[in-house]
């Protein structure tokens, strides 16, 4: 009855935590998006996904063109170079804000807008919070899955980014349903013997590559999460089943409507921002970020892929040693640093005329205290990464608690791998931070399960059939 009671009350006391947690998040993401002003908010990325939703929603064409704003009769050709998840949950609010005068063109309320897009940002932050507790809780004590979940909520990044009309928000919060989901399928069964459970990993995998097209090849790999828990061939068929069945429609939209070859332009010109080191044309910091785009061949190599490739493949012959140290190391130091170097640095994109970081006392404190602990829990989720695929170390924690954690490994690991050949800034690995913060979770845990299980040896030798005092 006592041990009954002892579960029951600290259950009671990880839910409340738990709400507490989400409710932090929700006021801190409430508050950002209340008193945060961002100058032209609509503008570079944003501005394309939103002219993609307009398109669509006013002209029936998927287009990022701004062509018919001015002319009511320019041409309007589809186009693919942005992805449709963040165009899909633009447009509909779109459709809901604008009215006609008499004949003229369709009028939208863009703040409207804006702030609807913000409100479903809120809502994806706070569901990534509790997402990542589950997925954590699969494989890790109580406190350490608050610790995630705590980390998720306060995190600068992830806080800042609510307020922009782009797809970190709610391409962070797909991340942790794929690791929620994960769990789920090892939650099921000790052993997942069919592949109907991956069809829906495939499914979320399919959606988060809408939002982030780069993780459009994690499908087969996260099946190596699983490992020696299911069949490979049923898991990888599964998954890819679900992720075909997601993606399918954009693609043969692609091949039927969009005029022209592709010449993988977007990618070409991803490539050569990525080429100088510390993205700085000759060391001149006025080309930074885009410094691959400043030099004189960029008009030419930019333009296709083979020309990338080609201009790339020039500068390693020309400095072998620094472009291998800015390509092996260099670059993921720009990837998970904390400075967002893709805009006005720290923990924003776009520049903010006034933010709760500098005007609110608790805002100050949780930037300044996880900026002191960045790269501590990057080197935490490094080692945690490192340990979960060794035998020794992973027996620390329970068996069926390892797909998550190989998936949350294999998330920051393909995020990085994939990244490397583009431009790194630490905005791209924003989507993937609660999967960081769930991984910084486990040293700490496996430490203090060694400890446990040393302190616990000679009691263990003293009665080697698992009989203890009181039971004799």
């Amino acid at each position: 009855m006592r041990r009954t009671s002892t579960f029951g009350a600290r259950r009671w006391l990880v839910s409340a935590a738990l709400g507490g947690i989400l409710a932090l998040a929700a006021w801190l993401r409430i508050v950002a998006v209340e008193e945060t002003a961002v100058y032209h908010p609509i503008r570079a990325d944003a501005k394309e996904y939103y002219l993609s939703a307009y398109n669509l929603v006013f002209e029936g064409t998927y287009s990022r063109s701004a062509a018919r704003l001015t002319s009511p009769s320019a041409p309007l050709l589809a186009d693919a170079r942005r992805y449709p998840g963040l165009p899909l949950v633009i447009a509909p609010f779109i459709w809901s804000n604008y009215r006609t005068i008499l004949l003229t063109r369709p009028t939208v309320d863009v703040d409207a807008v804006l702030r609807d897009v913000q409100i479903v940002n809120v809502a994806a932050g706070v569901a990534a919070v509790a997402l990542v507790f589950f997925a954590a809780s699969v494989a890790l004590p109580s406190w350490a899955a608050l610790g995630a979940a705590l980390l998720t909520a306060i995190s600068p990044h992830l806080v800042s980014f609510t307020v922009y009309l782009l797809t970190e928000p709610i391409a962070a919060m797909l991340t942790c349903l794929l690791l929620a989901a994960a769990g789920a399928v090892a939650l099921k069964r000790e052993t997942a013997r069919g592949w109907g459970p991956f069809v829906g990993i495939g499914i979320i995998v399919g959606v988060l590559a809408m939002f982030r097209p780069i993780y459009l090849l994690f499908a087969p790999a996260i099946v190596l999460a699983f490992s020696g828990r299911c069949p490979w061939r049923k898991a990888l068929v599964g998954v890819l089943i679900g992720t075909v069945l997601t993606v399918s429609p954009w693609f043969v939209r692609n091949a039927v409507s969009v005029t022209g070859r592709a010449d993988f332009g977007a990618l070409a010109a991803a490539m050569m921002q990525g080429t100088d080191p510390d993205h700085m044309l000759n060391g001149d910091p006025h080309t930074s970020p885009n410094s691959g785009l400043a030099g004189p061949a960029s008009s030419k190599s930019h333009a296709n892929l083979l020309s990338a490739v080609g201009e790339i493949a020039r500068r390693f012959a020309a400095d072998p040693r620094g472009m291998t140290a800015w390509y092996g190391f260099g670059k993921m130091r720009y990837l998970w640093q904390w400075d967002n170097t893709d805009g006005v640095g720290d923990v924003f994109i776009y520049p903010v005329a006034k933010t709760p970081f500098t005007g609110r006392t608790v805002f100050g404190f949780v930037h300044d205290a996880v900026k002191a602990c960045h790269w501590w829990l990057i080197a935490l989720a490094l080692a945690a990464s490192i340990a979960v695929w060794v035998p020794a170390a992973r027996d620390l924690l329970p068996r069926r608690g390892r797909p998550v954690l190989r998936a949350a490994s294999l998330l920051l690991a393909y995020t990085t791998v994939m990244l490397i050949p583009l431009i790194t800034c630490t905005r791209y690995a924003v989507p993937v931070f609660p999967a960081l913060f769930m991984m910084a979770m486990v040293p700490p845990a496996m430490a203090l399960e060694a400890i446990a299980r040393w302190r616990r040896r000679p009691l263990d030798r003293a009665f080697p059939g698992g009989g203890r005092p009181e039971q004799l």
